[in-house]
This record gives C-alpha cells, structure tokens and sequence, in this order.
C-alpha cells in the first residue's frame, strides 16, 4: 500500500477522512507542503487540525466564493500530496519538512512559476522530484532576492499584478504595450509600474 492510496480522489465530491492510524502522522506533516491556503482548505474540507469537516458548499459560503473554488483548490492540494506520497512508505529520499513544493517556493521568493523556473534553471537548482525543491536551495534564492527588494524603488511581477489589479496575463499585456522593461527577471521599476497603473486608472475614469 502507499500512501497516496488513503488519500480520496481529486474527483470525489463528498468529504471524507484522508487518513489512517498507520499514516496519520506522515500525512499530517505532509500537510506542510501546501500553501497556507491550500492546508486550510484541506483541514477544513477533511476535519484536521481542529477544524470541524465543512463541504465546500459551507466553505465557500464563508470565504465569500464558490464551492467550484474551494474545490479546485482542494483537488490542487491532493494532487501535489499525491505527486509526492505515491512511492511506498519509506522510500522517501527525503524529509518531507526539508522541501518546498513550487508554489511555496514562488510565495517565498515573490516570482512567478515561469519567472522563477528560469531563475532556477540559470543557477543550476534542479527539483528532487518534479515539483519539490530543497528548502535550503529556495531559501538561498529568497534571501538574494530580498535584499533585491529592499532597495525600496523595485516591485517583483507579484507586486506589479497587485498595484495593477490585473491577471498575469493582463499585466504582461500592459508592459509590454506600453514598453517596460525589466530591471532583471520579475522585478520592475517602481516609478514605472505606479505610473502605469496611474495611466490605467485613468483610462478608465
């Protein structure tokens, strides 16, 4: 048996327990894998942590969006449990406390999935399996990053969709129609991002 095996299908529509008493312990670490969000949601959805089992009909009432939502970020979770727990017990090379999947490592680092492959790929950091990295090789990335940030006069691309308010897509749309460059993959000039999203307010109104 392996461990992916007590979690439920990505597919089911009915809560249910994700584990048993031999897989319990590995399994509720394993929940450190998952964003903030995506571990709520599958505490809530499941009844971990003290949280008491909710649909997602309930959930998404409370959170203020759909069941369709709360699903979709429900399935996401287990399928990247899934990815990583579907090998027998204790083959594992590594700790799970000592890998970031890709999304944890995007929030830390303030990148986008593709911006932040590249910056990865440039510095020879390769995944322990495909979507988990050493915590130590992200950290290393975050901590360059950020003195990257504290200049103060930089917005990473996560910052810019947020000044925009806009969807990835729609912000690499705005930059590259009005021409922004980039000072280094992901990081933009602040002055340059504000008075776009001033010119864009503008249109607007």
């Amino acid at each position: 048996m392996t461990l992916a095996s007590v979690l439920p299908n990505e597919n089911v529509t009915q809560c249910q327990t994700i584990y048993s008493d031999e897989t319990f312990t590995v399994l509720h670490r394993a929940l450190d894998m998952l964003t903030a969000k995506q571990k709520e949601t599958v505490c809530r959805c499941f009844g971990l942590d003290g949280y008491a089992t909710e649909s997602s009909v309930e959930i998404g009432k409370e959170d203020n969006t759909t069941y369709k939502a709360v699903q979709s970020s429900r399935n996401k979770a287990i399928k990247q449990l899934r990815s990583f727990l579907d090998q027998p017990t204790g083959s594992q090379s590594f700790n799970i406390a000592e890998l970031y999947t890709l999304d944890q490592a995007c929030d830390l680092v303030g990148l986008h999935k593709s911006e932040l492959h590249d910056v990865l790929y440039r510095r020879g950091i390769d995944s322990v399996k495909r979507g988990f990295y050493r915590k130590q090789d992200i950290e290393g990335v975050a901590q360059h990053y950020e003195r990257y940030k504290n200049a103060g006069d930089v917005y990473t691309s996560a910052q810019v969709r947020e000044v925009l308010g806009v969807s990835k897509f729609k912000a690499e749309y705005l930059i590259s129609k009005y021409e922004i460059k980039s000072l280094r993959k992901g990081f933009y000039r602040k002055q340059d991002i504000d008075e776009l999203a001033h010119l864009c307010k503008s249109s607007v109104s």
